[in-house]
């Protein structure tokens, strides 16, 4: 897209959007990266290991599930309603 676009203000602002796309992305990698080291420590590379093939990507489904409503339901009581309740008093 930036390179057919021929209009100079156009190619700007998708250069601003790629570089602005691009640093956010470094930073959620970097943000991921310190939540494993603090998780697993600083020697072992668990966000980068990758399961045998012909393994399931997880094994027990039902924790799995378990976690998320557990996350789910912190984050919407902790964040999304008091954001919510913010909102209707403005």
């Amino acid at each position: 897209m930036y390179q057919t676009s021929e209009d100079g203000s156009r190619k700007d602002e998708i250069l601003k959007e790629l570089t602005e796309t691009t640093r956010h992305r470094k930073h959620v990698d970097t943000s991921v990266e310190l939540i494993g080291t603090v998780l697993f420590g600083p020697l072992t590379n668990v966000l980068n290991s990758v399961r045998e093939p012909g393994l399931p990507l997880v094994d027990d489904w039902e924790c799995l599930k378990s976690m998320v409503r557990v996350s789910h339901s912190f984050l919407v009581h902790t964040f999304i309603v008091p954001l919510y309740l913010i909102l209707e008093i403005s």
